[in-house]
């Protein structure tokens, strides 16, 4: 098992540039790279210092087998399908595109251009309300503001919830910042947070992100084209690494797998849930909550957050559970990485360590909650048989004297594993107030 070295550098590479060679500084312990093209990512790969420098005709020669897939399915999207991660037992997605069918099309640019250019276009009549939640972070909040400046003029509105403020210094970052509005949450948790926003908002789109990112400057226009049909209820992107500066960044983006969904479209329909709900579905997979926006419509057709679950509540997972609700009520989720933010992963082991925990701990509380609301046998199997066999398994290999490393992260899952029994719960006890996920009478 190969032990990272931090710092590794991020590149990021335009295709309709000149490429230079790749190298690494004194102490840089490889490099993170992203190819894109018209704004769009089309191809993340890495290199160990060891590996370089590279040559620009030696990486020149590793790229088309990088980007063809996602170049193929933002033109024949049926022909490039995504992995859609279903159980061993049911039919996968089968690719009929290949890398010489993209190299064989003289007008693969062209199209490829095309498909950007209605990025751009679709969606016109929507409006966007950004719903950014925060709590005792002023610094890291202005960062995040900073970087909407280019596209205010995407925007209707951004609403930052304040949650259970302890200072008045986040107010004060809000203040003088067009179509900016400070709202203020005493109760704590992020659904709670979230919640408060959507009820604040205005927009026929609602947008979340995390104060801990940078956004792109076309991230507006990308989730404003992705709502495509109305059946879509929410829509997802691409979370990419602000930095990967510390070893603990490196372990999560890198062995981890962070929270990137690949680069391909993705549209998450009925077809693929409802046959997955005997094994589990995987609504994990379907993006990450630092990067998510909904129709407002979806407010009365499925409700809010659930504010058992997330951060200072169960842990995390209410992204998911939400995505659950959305598919189990026949509408369709929506992943597009040109949707592109940028994410500052936990610094330090320790706070890695809590993050895992607590991402286990509300995997399993979602898991019970969504078994609890649907009758779906599905989440019971994976939380008492695939999720035992699949840690039985990374303890077995953890034992292993060239694995031991793996027991830093193992032992924080195990431990929110087992933490998140105590939604249990929430099985025998009726209370209406810890039901908030329903928004009647809403506008």
């Amino acid at each position: 098992m190969i032990r990272l070295q931090a710092p590794w550098r991020i590149e990021h590479l335009d295709l309709a540039q000149p490429l230079d060679p790749i190298s690494v500084s004194e102490g840089e312990g490889g490099v993170y790279v992203v190819l894109w093209c018209n704004d769009v990512p089309l191809g993340i790969t890495s290199f160990l210092a060891a590996q370089l420098p590279i040559l620009p005709e030696a990486f020149s020669a590793l790229i088309p087998s990088i980007i063809a897939a996602p170049l193929g399915n933002r033109i024949w999207p049926h022909s490039f399908p995504p992995a859609l991660r279903l159980h061993k037992t049911l039919p996968q997605p089968l690719a009929s595109g290949s890398l010489g069918e993209v190299l064989s099309d003289t007008h693969v640019l062209n199209r490829f251009a095309q498909a950007c250019d209605e990025l751009e276009t679709a969606g016109l009549g929507e409006t966007i309300s950004v719903v950014i939640c925060t709590r005792d972070r002023p610094q890291v909040l202005k960062r995040c503001l900073d970087s909407f400046g280019p596209i205010m003029g995407d925007l209707r509105e951004i609403i930052v919830v304040d949650n259970a403020p302890t200072s008045g210094e986040v107010a004060e970052i809000t203040k003088g910042r067009v179509n900016v509005r400070y709202v203020a949450e005493a109760r704590q948790g992020l659904s709670i947070a979230r919640n408060t926003g959507m009820r604040a908002a205005t927009g026929s789109i609602i947008a979340f992100t995390d104060d801990d990112v940078i956004v792109h400057r076309k991230w507006a226009k990308r989730i404003r084209a992705a709502f495509s049909s109305p059946d879509i209820l929410s829509v997802t992107g691409l979370v990419l690494p602000a930095e990967l500066r510390t070893t603990s960044q490196l372990a999560f983006e890198i062995e981890l797998g962070g929270f990137g969904r690949g680069l391909q479209c993705q549209r998450f329909r009925d077809q693929v849930f409802r046959p997955m709900i005997p094994f589990g579905p995987p609504v994990w997979h379907v993006g990450a909550g630092a990067n998510m926006a909904i129709r407002r419509s979806a407010l009365q057709a499925v409700g809010g957050f659930d504010e058992r679950l997330g951060a200072g509540a169960a842990g995390c997972s209410e992204d998911s559970e939400y995505w659950y609700r959305v598919l189990a009520a026949g509408y369709d989720c929506y992943y597009d990485p040109a949707i592109v933010v940028y994410h500052e992963h936990r610094h330090s082991p320790a706070q890695l360590k809590s993050q895992m925990r607590a991402y286990m701990k509300g995997h399993v509380s979602a898991l019970l909650v969504q078994y609890a609301r649907h009758g779906h046998a599905g989440n019971l199997r994976r939380v008492f048989a695939t999720l035992p066999w699949y840690y039985a398994l990374q303890i077995l290999a953890a034992l292993r004297p060239s694995h031991w490393r793996r027991w830093s992260l193992l032992a924080p899952q195990l431990a929110g594993y087992i933490a998140g029994f105590q939604a249990l719960r929430w099985f025998w006890r009726n209370d209406p107030s810890s039901r908030p996920w329903t928004f009647e009478g809403f506008t």
